[in-house]
């Protein structure tokens, strides 16, 4: 009898140990799936994001030379009753600086709020993550893509208006 129940106890615990091996394989299988899956969508939203954001500096770019091409005459018009081109370049610099200022700070704005919220739903995944560093690193992005644009667009604009001073 003795015997028979060394046996059968030997057995379920064997049981035991292949039945705990099977779940902690189900288990980090599922984890595993789980991060491929989240690392996807973190790929897929930063460069949906980054072409967003590519986009919307190009068509602020373009639709504001196109602006400084409609004013030729203005700008003209402003020479001939004495305007100096230092204030002439002035007031095209302001006109630049509040049409990227306002999309940027929207911008600045939905990364901290988007980075925070995705964060934290991550963090329930990966574990605690530095906040502060994403941040940072976005705005950054932000600010090269941007003024790029907006160094672009202004130097261009420059260029145009200097064009008529016939």
């Amino acid at each position: 009898v003795e015997y028979m129940c060394k046996e059968t106890s030997k057995s379920l615990e064997e049981k035991y140990e292949i039945r705990t091996l099977a779940l902690t394989t189900f288990r980090t299988e599922i984890e595993n799936e789980l991060i491929g899956t989240s690392s996807l969508m973190v790929f897929l939203i930063l460069y949906i994001g980054i072409v967003f954001m590519i986009t919307s500096g190009a068509v602020l770019a373009l639709r504001s030379l196109s602006d400084d091409v409609d004013s030729i005459k203005r700008y003209s018009m402003l020479r001939k009753i004495g305007c100096e081109e230092k204030e002439i370049n002035r007031s095209l610099f302001i006109q630049k600086t509040m049409f990227f200022l306002f999309p940027m700070i929207l911008a600045f704005i939905h990364s901290i709020f988007g980075v925070k919220f995705f964060l934290n739903n991550v963090t329930d995944l990966f574990g605690d993550t530095e906040l502060t560093g994403s941040i940072i690193k976005t705005i950054i992005m932000i600010i090269i893509i941007y003024g790029g644009y907006f160094t672009a667009t202004y130097l261009s604009g420059k260029n145009i208006i200097k064009s008529t001073k016939r």
